[in-house]
């Protein structure tokens, strides 16, 4: 790949230009012709503005002192004067629009009371209304010119040169706005000597103070650090666009991958229309070019420092579009990316710990040996392109709470193993995502997926996990590659209908069609007389203690069953205290150690006969310990997992 000599200037690039060359530490621009021409127009800007402000200054002192009538000649220039502050104040504080539409209700008003003031001047009212109408415009463009030659200049200089030129740029427009001012209107006075010795004097003073109430008006609404006041961003944007005028051009290519780090790329445009994993690392002069947001939020300034420094003092980028970023190693402790589109983005090897995913997309995100401890992930949405693959995670939390804390942290009562995480996230390819708003069926759903594998073989059918996301519980179900997921889910969820009506009404006739019955009949036969671990036996479909006293095995085996694939932890803790409660009543169980050992061995005898009850808990066997409260039925599930 070849290099350039370090410069780019004014080149426009080709999508084929791209794949020849390096752009790392290149230094993009305007050609200097162009250059020349955009400073010479923002120089002639600062001139007009200085001038015209002169005018107005101008012309207000010769207004006031060189009328044959003085209570006429300082009552529009008072008016004028009025006009002008609620102009200024108005459109400091909010924009032009409203200071133009509170400037007009002013001269409305001064017009009005001049009918009121001084009855006797018919004339005056139309004087009046003319002169505080024109000078309202005439201000308002030296306003936009001033402004917009100070928002120029700050995009065309590094703000180190900046900082001396600005000192300039106020003695230019300040002293321009005198020397115009003094020059407007030589003739003397005629309503007054005392006037018309100090004329020049007054005329030097009203010109230096409208020049200085332009720079000041244009110095706080424009950018002096990056952060131009909202409605005044439309100055910036013109800047830049102006700005980039015969500069290095990237416009509309696709710039995934391409790497610009330590890349000079103040006045290029940058408007690409993909940049996914684009490389902006140590970039200078990215907050002077110019940039849009249809691929990601590149206009705003926290994303921009993000992508260059790697951090960012503000950690709030909630709904932020983040799509395809490359922020390798990056320094997001704490970040809140609730809604926010990190789709395709690259965060391998960065800090994200106790960072907030709440309705995240991250799909396709690698975050490869990234740190992850302590995030929230209510609700983030992930694929099989999603990689976490050696990530050092020891806890997450999975929900917010009402005040924007992390809850249910999990697990809760221990970390992570080494890769755990990674196991129990990391989605594979030919999902099916089957959703539920009512809760799961779990028998139902057990006995469709071992019907479909029966009649055929090649579909592949896996289960792969059970999750809740708000009210909706999501069952994910891998198959083979050649047979359209589409196909598999309209399949699955068919066949789970008739499954679930069929078991309402004839579930004896399902388990003679699946062959369950005899299935078990011969499992529970070969446990004759055999131990049920220390404390029990089981002898036909019974299951004994040491004292004779006997329950149903296939009847607790059920309520298990049932306890374990709950979706509703409510209905969990009240049927577990009943099977326990029970157990005590029988006499078969009557010790909490006693009843972790029955309870265990029925598990791992049911994981032994249905290979997806043993698939199911492997996988689902720590949501479900998170989920079911401390107790016999959580003791025991935890020593079985541990066991299969």
């Amino acid at each position: 790949m070849n290099r350039y000599n370090g410069q780019v200037y004014g080149r426009k690039f080709s999508q084929a230009l791209l794949l020849n060359f390096d752009l790392r530490e290149v230094t993009g621009g305007q050609a200097r012709f162009f250059r020349f021409l955009v400073l010479l127009c923002t120089f002639s800007l600062a001139l007009f503005a200085g001038s015209f402000a002169g005018a107005v200054s101008g012309y207000l002192s010769r207004t006031l002192f060189s009328s044959s009538q003085p209570v006429e000649g300082a009552w529009v220039t008072a008016s004028v004067v009025l006009v002008i502050c609620v102009w200024s104040i108005e459109t400091k504080q909010s924009s032009i629009a409203s200071g133009l539409w509170k400037g007009g209700l002013t001269v409305v008003f001064t017009s009005i009371a001049t009918i009121i003031a001084i009855p006797q001047a018919s004339d005056l009212v139309w004087v009046t209304l003319l002169a505080t109408s024109v000078s309202l415009g005439c201000y308002c463009l030296v306003f936009i010119a001033s402004s917009f030659s100070l928002s120029l200049f700050m995009i065309l200089l590094k703000h180190s040169l900046y900082e001396n030129v600005n000192i300039l740029y106020k003695i230019l427009i300040i002293v321009l706005s005198t020397l115009i001012s003094y020059l407007i209107g030589s003739e003397p006075p005629v309503n007054s000597e005392i006037a018309s010795q100090y004329f020049g004097e007054i005329k030097l003073l009203a010109g230096f103070l409208m020049g200085l109430l332009t720079v000041k008006l244009s110095f706080d609404v424009c950018d002096m650090k990056g952060k131009p006041k909202k409605n005044f961003e439309f100055l910036r944007n013109w800047a830049i666009a102006f700005s980039t005028w015969g500069s290095s051009s990237f416009y509309n290519l696709d710039l995934s991958s391409i790497d610009f780090t330590g890349a000079k790329l103040a006045n290029t445009d940058l408007r690409a229309r993909k940049l996914y994993r684009t490389r902006f690392k140590n970039v200078e002069g990215l907050e002077r070019a110019r940039v849009d947001n249809r691929y990601l939020d590149l206009d705003k300034p926290k994303v921009q420092s993000l992508l260059i420094y790697g951090s960012c003092e503000e950690n709030d980028f909630r709904g932020i579009n983040l799509q395809g970023a490359y922020l390798q190693e990056a320094k997001m402790h704490k970040y809140d990316f609730t809604s926010a589109n990190l789709s395709g983005s690259d965060v391998s090897g960065a800090d994200l710990r106790d960072s907030i995913f709440v309705q995240t997309d991250v799909t396709g995100v690698d975050f490869t040996e990234a740190e992850l401890t302590g995030i929230c992930i209510e609700n983030w949405n992930i694929n099989s392109q999603t990689c976490f693959t050696n990530v050092k995670c020891k806890y997450i939390y999975r929900k917010l709470d009402d005040k924007g804390k992390p809850i249910d942290r999990h697990p809760s009562d221990r970390n992570f193993e080494q890769t755990e995480f990674e196991s129990l996230y990391q989605e594979v390819g030919n999902l099916v995502e089957l959703v539920f708003r009512e809760g799961v069926n779990w028998r139902a759903f057990a006995f469709t997926l071992q019907k479909l594998q029966l009649e055929d073989e090649g579909i592949g059918l896996e289960l792969r996990g059970i999750e809740k996301r708000g009210d909706l519980w999501i069952v994910k179900v891998t198959h083979n590659e050649n047979i359209p997921s589409a196909e598999v889910e309209r399949n699955l969820y068919a066949r789970y209908e008739e499954m679930q009506a069929l078991l309402a009404t004839k579930e004896q006739q399902i388990n003679q069609i699946l062959g369950i019955v005899a299935d078990q009949a011969v499992a529970l036969k070969g446990y004759s007389q055999k131990p049920f671990g220390q404390n029990f036996f089981i002898s036909g479909s019974t299951i004994t203690n040491l004292a004779g006293e006997t329950i149903e095995y296939s009847k607790e085996a059920g309520q298990l069953r049932n306890i374990v694939a709950s979706p509703n932890s409510i209905e969990i803790v009240a049927t577990a205290q009943r099977f326990l409660t029970q157990l005590s009543g029988q006499k078969v169980a009557a010790t909490d150690e006693t009843q972790v050992e029955l309870l265990q061995q029925l598990m791992l005898a049911e994981a032994e006969k249905d290979p997806i009850f043993k698939q199911f808990l492997r996988q689902q066997g720590q949501q479900i310990l998170a989920t079911i409260p401390e107790g016999v039925i959580a003791a025991a599930l935890r020593v079985a997992i541990a066991q299969l």
